[in-house]
């Protein structure tokens, strides 16, 4: 998963990329005072970033400071010995975090130590956690083992194969272990609550890689459309962020409208073919119409840098961590995005279709 996550995600910085380098260094006194988006094959970052940071790249190690967020895609390690102020998101094969992160951890990772400050919440999937520093928060997420002898400020909420809490946990430690699990009570100010487990890990773990498979084929399937239909692709991102609510009732309204014409057509055998139509085109939607708004949430948080493309690349990728994470906000997710979506491709149809008529009216009467 996180191997295919890497692979899925790396072109988006080539795509939106400002800075291109085999081997980026910014050193201790360089201040960037702006926004950087790199892909390199080395990044070690010795400055100061004054907003946000996103990297492709093959390792990333960051001692100086980063007043906003970053977003790091990495096949190989990642390591924090400075202060990002905001948020820490990506993917990477090992990521240690000695330093300070002033707000959340999203990651997934084959490895995830935790031996500095996290303000906030730490959500990962990792083959193995290892937290002997401070989370502000919650911790949350999948791990085959993960080891907690360091200080968690709210609750501990976890799948495992094996677990060990013997630091201090500031709520409930809610832990779902299909092996071993020690959790020091005394040092748990809530609750500790063991809950079955009715598929092992290792079994969910192959279905959710199975999962990746359709995601490379909804990503794939989504540049096509998008490089077929590039003018109404263009549009229909564009109108996802600038007209929601009527991309949403649009949306709403086909998706009821669709199942119903497909019964009536089905029930007579001239409307048959008609029927298998509507049912063709149900499936186009329900596997591709959310592209127009997962590429403009991607798009707007590579800063319209990356194009649609781009855009769907990063927002797949994020939405497949959400799904990983917290599988049900990742289908809830994934619904509200294909009825978006699915409004904003017949809006801008329309609005496209409009327009050449309206070409073609005034060519005839010139």
């Amino acid at each position: 998963m996180v191997v295919g996550l890497a692979l899925l995600a790396a072109p988006v910085a080539a795509l939106a990329s400002v800075i291109g380098a085999d081997i980026y260094l910014l050193g201790p006194d360089e201040v960037v005072t702006e926004d950087l988006t790199l892909a390199a094959t080395t990044a070690r970052i010795e400055g100061t970033i004054e907003g946000d940071l996103v990297v492709a790249t093959g390792s990333l190690e960051l001692t100086g400071r980063v007043t906003g967020d970053v977003t790091v895609l990495s096949h190989g390690a990642v390591t924090v010995s400075g202060v990002v102020e905001g948020s820490l998101r990506g993917v990477g094969r090992q990521v240690t975090i000695t330093g300070s992160v002033g707000d959340d951890i999203t990651v997934a990772a084959l490895g995830l130590d935790v031996a500095g400050a996290v303000g906030r919440d730490l959500a990962a999937w990792s083959w193995r956690l290892g937290v002997t520093g401070e989370v502000g928060r919650d911790v949350l997420g999948r791990f085959s083992s993960a080891v907690v002898p360091g200080a968690v400020g709210h609750d501990v909420d976890v799948e495992v194969s094996s677990l060990q809490v013997t630091g201090a946990v500031g709520g409930d430690v809610v832990y779902r272990a299909s092996g071993e699990a020690s959790v020091d009570a005394s040092g748990v100010a809530g609750q500790v609550v063991d809950i079955p487990v009715r598929v092992p890990l290792p079994v969910s773990t192959a279905l959710r890689v199975a999962a990746l498979f359709g995601l490379f084929g909804f990503v794939v399937g989504g540049i096509v459309l998008l490089w077929l239909f590039d003018a109404t692709a263009a549009g229909a991102v564009a109108l996802a962020a600038a007209r929601p609510w009527a991309c949403l009732g649009l949306g709403l309204a086909t998706l009821v409208a669709l199942p119903s014409l497909f019964a009536a057509l089905a029930v007579s055998l001239v409307g048959i073919p008609l029927a298998l139509a509507v049912l063709l085109a149900l499936v186009v939607a329900a596997g591709f119409g959310s592209v127009p708004m997962i590429a403009a949430v991607g798009g707007r948080l590579l800063g319209d840098r990356g194009g649609s493309v781009g855009g769907l690349v990063l927002g797949a990728a994020i939405w497949a961590l959400l799904a990983v994470v917290w599988p049900l906000l990742g289908a809830v997710a994934y619904t509200v995005a294909l009825v978006w979506g699915l409004g904003a491709w017949l809006l801008a149809g329309w609005q496209l279709r409009s327009r050449r008529m309206g070409a073609a009216t005034v060519s005839r009467s010139a």
